[in-house]
């Protein structure tokens, strides 16, 4: 007898770890107006803001204000490139881009990013206190397959990632993810998020 297990859906999620450096990570923060930003009603909940709208590219502002980081496109788009090589599909390039400031309080809500191939978030500021980021098996029938005696990759609902100031996530658009309830307690929880479009 022959037994063959098959991986069929393997949902990559790449985790860059020191993609900025922590001087680049306040140089970031320093160089925004927060007076420009407003509450984001899509994601966010609790206080926060953010300089989200369809046509942002805050990575435009930051390559003008920040020397250190006139090339933080490029580097995006090369993590992207490789990222795509590895799974041996279409590249990408960043489409839009923004920031997200969380407070005390807030917490991200469950969301995907429709009309984008690959989504990234770039942690800038984060510790102890700063909410968790989940991420959701995309199969709709985990839950019905019964009480699990070990979570695996074929039965866990969830997957999380503790924040790190500096590293960056890099996933499907389509993968659902937020804070899981989670409530945020740290004093500033600050990320760039990047949407990609196909070349």
């Amino acid at each position: 007898m022959e037994i063959q297990n098959l991986n069929l859906f393997p949902t990559l999620l790449r985790v860059v770890n020191d993609f900025v450096t922590p001087q680049e990570c306040n140089d970031i923060i320093n160089s925004v107006d927060r007076s420009t930003f407003f509450p984001n009603k899509y994601a966010l909940v609790g206080e926060s803001l953010s300089s989200h709208n369809p046509n942002s590219n805050i990575l435009d502002h930051v390559e003008q204000s920040v020397p250190s980081c006139k090339n933080l496109k490029d580097r995006f788009n090369y993590a992207l490139a490789d990222y795509t090589d590895y799974q041996k599909i279409n590249r990408v390039a960043v489409s839009n881009s923004w920031m997200n400031i969380q407070f005390p309080g807030s917490k991200l809500v469950k969301h995907g990013h429709p009309g984008s191939a690959i989504s990234g978030i770039l942690y800038l500021k984060a510790d102890d206190k700063s909410n968790n980021i989940y991420f959701y098996n995309p199969n709709p029938y985990v839950l019905l397959m019964g009480i699990e005696r070990y979570y695996t990759e074929y039965t866990f609902e969830h997957f999380f990632i503790k924040p790190v100031a500096g590293s960056l996530l890099l996933f499907p658009s389509w993968l659902l993810h937020g804070s899981n309830d989670e409530i945020n307690e740290s004093e500033e929880r600050i990320m760039i998020s990047i949407n990609t479009t196909i070349l």
